[in-house]
């Protein structure tokens, strides 16, 4: 079991998980569904952090990076295909379904 807690695919798979149950909530709900996001507080509790050698640190500063230029491009597809959505909302989902996207695409290929 301590293995699959220390898999970093349960990280990144959970955060995808949670911003993709959060991007549908906040659809249904509008802003009382921003509550969803309160799911990440069980992070702690589904991934135990290991330490991290060389490779796997810079991996994470180039999932860094990547979603950093990921989210402003999904934010404009906000703005244009859902303005009715609220932006904050917006940020925090986009941020959770990429950077747990991108964390499992980098990781898987290494």
């Amino acid at each position: 079991m301590s293995k699959f807690r220390e898999n970093i695919f349960v990280r990144f798979g959970f955060e995808l998980f949670v911003g993709i149950i959060s991007f549908i909530v906040i659809l249904l709900f509008k802003e009382v569904g921003m509550s969803s996001m309160a799911l990440m507080a069980l992070l702690p509790i589904v991934h135990r952090k290991k330490h991290l050698d060389e490779r796997e640190i810079h991996l994470m500063y180039k999932i860094g990076n990547f979603t950093a230029g990921a989210v402003f491009p999904a934010m404009v597809l906000f703005y244009f295909f859902l303005p009715s959505i609220n932006y904050l909302a917006a940020l925090f989902v986009s941020f959770f379904v990429l950077h747990g996207l991108i964390g499992l695409i980098v990781f898987s290929r290494g």
